[in-house]
């Protein structure tokens, strides 16, 4: 049993349905694991994806 609701992508707010796809277009593959509960702040997952990436990606 979850302890957060799964969210669908029609409930999700203009925001985080940009960070969504945002990720899920990316070298990622998808949104998964942690993604879906910081989902739910989507202004802390933008700015945690963004560093996240440069860490995974770029360096």
């Amino acid at each position: 049993m979850s302890r957060l609701n799964y969210l669908e992508f029609s409930e999700l707010s203009e925001n985080q349905k940009s960070i969504y796809e945002h990720i899920d277009s990316g070298p990622r593959g998808g949104v998964a694991g942690p993604f879906l509960a910081w989902l739910r702040c989507p202004d802390f997952l933008e700015k945690l994806e963004k560093v996240s990436s440069h860490l995974r990606y770029g360096t």
